[in-house]
């Protein structure tokens, strides 16, 4: 019978698909069921390296590097036409397999003592509460906003974002107030380039609107190391990454393993960084959920990306 729109869905087609989802399930399952048993004698050995004085970072750096989920294993009589495709699939289920095994070895090591959370991939710092930014209407507004979650700031006034960004560096405050988004969420380029030139990261973020309330700027909070801000079940939360452009296979991952732990996808940018000896370009990846933990998926992450970089975390920016 023809569909709305004048289609006919062959009917046999449809009912042989669905049995071969079925048959796909029970094979996918059994798959979890391998992957469950390495993940247990992962854990094991992530236990033994614990006991030993190691931290998670370099645990599952080793135990990554020896995983080998899967292969690019087609059958001997696959029909010329479809090798491409088949190689696709392939791709797709080493993907998921890498995101199961994540998912189990983090229940397995919580089972074994080795209970993971942000703080285990985002090492924070205890700061003292001093600020430095360039004054104007925005960044007094910025500073309202930010100096809320602190008891007794104390501020300084600089002439450029360099001055700001030295003083970090330097010691001499704890937090650099930068403009970092245009309307639109268009990051000004100085700006980001300061942030990746000096490893800083992205503590808060927040939206100001001038004194006539029609402007559409983000102020950046930023420091020299991670903060994770306390938050309620009714926060929107943001985790920033940066990956490189070159992998984009790994970008592909992410948002996969995104997707199964129940993590959106705010923005993915592409951006470049030039110096005097070369021009490296980079995704950045800001992930968002509400409420939400990223402890899965930076478990992913740490295990199966070879080059991401934490930028920053923050909160409630809409």
């Amino acid at each position: 019978m023809s569909g709305e729109s004048g289609f006919d869905f062959p009917t046999e087609n449809g009912e042989n698909l669905k049995r071969l989802s079925l048959e796909g399930s029970i094979l996918s399952e059994r798959r979890i069921c391998e992957l469950a048993e390495i993940a247990d004698i992962a854990a094991r050995f992530a236990s033994e390296l614990s006991e030993s004085g190691l931290g998670i970072y370099e645990i599952l750096s080793l135990v990554g590097a020896d995983v080998s989920l899967s292969e690019d294993v087609c059958h001997e009589d696959a029909m010329e036409e479809n090798l491409g495709r088949l190689r696709v699939v392939g791709e797709l289920s080493d993907t998921a397999d890498r995101i199961v095994f994540s998912d189990l070895l983090t229940e397995r090591l919580a089972s074994s003592g080795i209970a993971l959370s942000e703080r285990s991939f985002l090492p924070t710092e205890a700061r003292d509460e001093t600020f430095a930014y360039v004054k104007n209407a925005y960044s007094d507004e910025a500073y309202d906003v930010f100096s809320q979650e602190f008891r007794e700031p104390r501020l300084r006034y600089v002439q450029s974002f360099k001055d700001a960004v030295r003083l970090v560096l330097e010691k001499e405050v704890s937090y650099a107030l930068l403009p970092l988004e245009e309307a639109g969420g268009t990051r000004l380029p100085t700006v980001s380039a300061l942030i990746y030139e000096n490893d800083l990261k992205i503590s808060a973020l927040t939206p100001v609107f001038g004194p006539d309330g029609a402007s559409e700027l983000k102020y950046a909070l930023v420091s020299e190391s991670l903060h994770i801000p306390p938050s309620s079940a009714d926060d929107d939360r943001y985790l920033e990454i940066r990956l490189s452009a070159g992998r984009g296979e790994e970008l592909f991952g992410a948002m996969i393993a995104a997707k199964m732990f129940g993590v959106g996808i705010y923005r993915v940018n592409t951006v470049s960084f030039s110096s005097s000896e070369q021009t490296e370009s980079f995704f950045t990846v800001i992930f968002k959920g509400e409420g939400c933990d990223f402890t899965r998926l930076l478990v992913y992450l740490t295990l199966f990306t070879e080059d991401f970089d934490p930028v920053g975390m923050y909160k409630n920016l809409e």
